[in-house]
């Protein structure tokens, strides 16, 4: 409840925990399309944009 107190709330809480059930894929997806964006906004490189998604997919292995 201390902690629920800091945090907005028990509502707040429950959606902490449905968050840290999702896998680290969906969290991985939704920063490349972050990026994606940068990139068609010029400011971040396709390159760099390819070399973090090669490196996501050595590591799902």
């Amino acid at each position: 409840m201390n902690a629920a107190r800091h945090t907005g709330g028990t509502n707040a809480l429950a959606e902490q925990r449905k968050a840290g059930d999702l896998p680290f894929g969906y969290y991985a997806r939704a920063w490349l399309d972050s990026l994606r964006v940068k990139v068609a906004q010029g400011r971040l490189k396709q390159r760099t944009l390819d070399d973090y998604e090669r490196g996501l997919t050595r590591w799902e292995g």
